[in-house]
């Protein structure tokens, strides 16, 4: 009984040493700290069994916090797919909003293609505006200006008032009627349809234009008595004339 004793405690002061010599390599090698030799006896303090349910444990609170992370504002959990058909509404209206906004820029692009269109004819009708004012006032310094009109006004001018009155009332009341080879072709002038009277009130006009002061302020004095308005309005054809003939200047 004694020998078996002995051996035992042999043994274990063997395994001791053991023991003792390998704690003291790790620790010379740098395996093994305070803080290792911690963190050991807690695993070994903890069962296998006890393990696995903390393990277990962990991964339903980590499941849980997924869970808790897919939570709408409300409260209430939201699936993949519910998740899924979100994101697709998202995008439907995304790509909606975009549609909108190419659809809205091509609205203001045909606008402003008509305001151009718009503004390129406005300057085409000024142009031929333009074009067919400077014909008249080029055709009313021809009228001004010819050998044969000069002529026609000193037969006015030798006339007595009374009959050169009625004369250019005449012409005036009945224009181009008296010789139709005289009237305008609006259509090749490039000018508005004009009446016959305004026809004759121009070449009347004329005819006032270049007269004497003195046989056109008798002419205008009957005329006054017999139609005031004749008058005036002849009287401002006269001023306006004026502003005409500066044009031809100018230009």
């Amino acid at each position: 009984m004694r020998l078996a004793w002995n051996i035992l405690s042999i043994v274990a002061l063997a395994n001791l040493l053991a023991v003792a010599a390998l704690v003291a390599w790790l620790v010379g090698s740098n395996r093994l700290n305070a803080e290792r030799m911690h963190e050991l006896r807690v695993r070994l303090a903890e069962t296998v069994p006890d393990e696995v349910a903390r393990k277990q444990a962990e991964e339903a609170a980590r499941l849980a916090e997924e869970a808790a992370a897919r939570v709408e504002p409300t409260g209430v959990a939201v699936s993949a797919n519910e998740l899924l058909q979100v994101r697709l509404e998202i995008s439907e209206i995304d790509r909606q909003r975009t549609e909108l906004m190419r659809q809205q820029i091509r609205d203001m692009q045909a606008v402003l293609a008509k305001d151009r269109a718009d503004l390129e004819a406005q300057w085409a009708a000024l142009r031929r505006e333009r074009e067919a004012f400077r014909s008249e006032v080029s055709r009313l310094a021809e009228i001004d200006g010819g050998r044969q009109f000069r002529k026609a006004v000193k037969v006015l001018e030798g006339l007595r008032p009374e009959v050169a009155s009625g004369l250019l009332a005449e012409l005036i009341a009945k224009g181009p009627a008296l010789v139709p080879d005289l009237a305008i072709d609006a259509d090749a002038a490039g000018l508005a349809a004009q009446n016959p009277r305004e026809e004759g009130m121009i070449r009347a006009v004329s005819y006032l234009n270049a007269m004497q002061e003195r046989s056109r302020n008798r002419i205008m004095e009957l005329i006054g008595r017999d139609q005031p308005a004749l008058a005036a309005e002849l009287l401002e054809r006269l001023r306006m004339r004026g502003m005409w003939a500066g044009v031809r200047e100018t230009d």
